[in-house]
């Protein structure tokens, strides 16, 4: 099962252009650690999450698994939610994809 740390450990490793084993290195981890993240089977712990975020320039809140936001009452709510996830699909696609 893939999630979205998964996914933004994998495409930020690739548009760096490092392997696996480069990425371990410099986040002092295993490569089967690195690994287990990539393919969705391992959540990385908050250490993890906070050196990948300083070294590789990725804002933490994009590691958010749930929305930031409470469940919207109106239609003025709504419409800033659909609003605020695609700005935050904006910044993913801006961060993972610029080295």
């Amino acid at each position: 099962m893939r999630n979205r740390t998964a996914t933004i450990v994998k495409e930020k490793r690739k548009a760096l252009g490092l392997s696996q084993e480069d990425m371990a290195d410099k986040l002092d981890v295993s490569v089967n650690y690195i690994s287990l993240i990539e393919n969705g089977k391992k959540l990385p712990g908050n250490k993890f999450i906070r050196d990948f975020s300083s070294k590789f320039n990725v804002p933490l809140m994009l590691f958010s698994q749930k929305s930031l936001l409470p469940e919207p009452k109106t239609e003025q709510e709504k419409e800033l939610v659909i609003k605020f996830e695609r700005l935050m699909g904006d910044m993913e696609r801006l961060f993972l994809n610029n080295a």
